[in-house]
């Protein structure tokens, strides 16, 4: 018959603490085994090392000019480039290529809105928040000359910057930025004489109370032309219909009036 498993002080039996006193034991042979390989395969490397004499590796040049003779490190570039608009997250900004550059760059806000004053809202890093129209360059030439345009709202800036060196300019070269902002209401007033004199020059399509105007005038053209400077003829409906309304005025109320 098997012997009867006999309990512990504690109320254990005693083959289960056997059992895990041999699983421990394992797990430290493996660990200690573990750390014999790792310990073993550091010192051949340090052995291999000590033995075999270090050799630099080979450097072959580039067959490439070198840095310092690009025309980007030449006084000449550097004096042309020194100033530009290098401030990417910005609306507009200028800047110098130096250590420690001088920064300028554009604000603007409209003092009319009381939500803007109030709130701080004022344009100066490019942040899709702002909720522009549209803005960017339009034009540039990446040296000289830019052209950009800005919708923000009732507000169409225009910025334009131009960069000069002659012989009598500093380091760096001569440079302007023009700002103009009109505003759209503005901008349609400038637009409105051109407007009329393109539709002048276009022309219009009579109404039928411009063609009543004419064919009366036709009738009694001799009796307005000296009034009225009317020629009789079809080459200008403008000229009818405004000598037409010149001569109701003084007899009443017409079609054209």
């Amino acid at each position: 018959m098997a012997p009867k498993a006999t309990k512990s002080v504690s109320g254990r039996p005693r083959q289960q603490t056997s059992s895990s006193k041999s699983t421990q034991s394992k797990n430290i042979n493996r660990l200690l085994f573990i750390v014999a390989v790792n310990v073993a395969g550091l010192a051949g490397y340090v052995g291999y090392k000590a033995l075999v004499p270090y050799v630099p590796p080979e450097i072959t040049p580039l067959k490439a000019p070198r840095m310092k003779e690009l025309q980007e490190f030449g006084s000449s570039y550097q004096n042309n480039m020194l100033w530009g608009s290098y401030r990417s997250s910005l609306y507009f900004g200028m800047r110098t290529r130096t250590a420690r550059p001088l920064l300028l760059g554009l604000m603007w806000f409209d003092p009319s809105d009381a939500a803007t004053v109030h709130n701080e809202a004022i344009r100066h890093e490019a942040q899709q928040g702002d909720r522009l129209g549209s803005y960017g360059w339009v034009r540039h030439d990446g040296r000289s000359y830019g052209r950009q345009e800005i919708a923000d709202g009732d507000f169409q800036l225009s910025v334009r910057m131009v960069k000069h060196t002659t012989e009598g300019s500093g380091y760096g070269g001569d440079w302007a930025v023009r700002v103009y902002w009109p505003s759209q209401q503005q901008a349609r007033r400038s637009r409105r004489p051109q407007r009329r004199q393109q539709r002048r020059k276009a022309g219009r399509q009579p109404s039928a109370s411009c063609r009543w105007c004419f064919t009366l005038l036709m009738r009694i053209g001799a009796h307005l032309s000296w009034r009225c400077g009317l020629i009789s003829s079809r080459a200008s409906w403008e000229r009818v219909c405004s000598c037409c309304q010149v001569t109701t005025q003084m007899s009443g109320p017409g079609p054209c009036t």
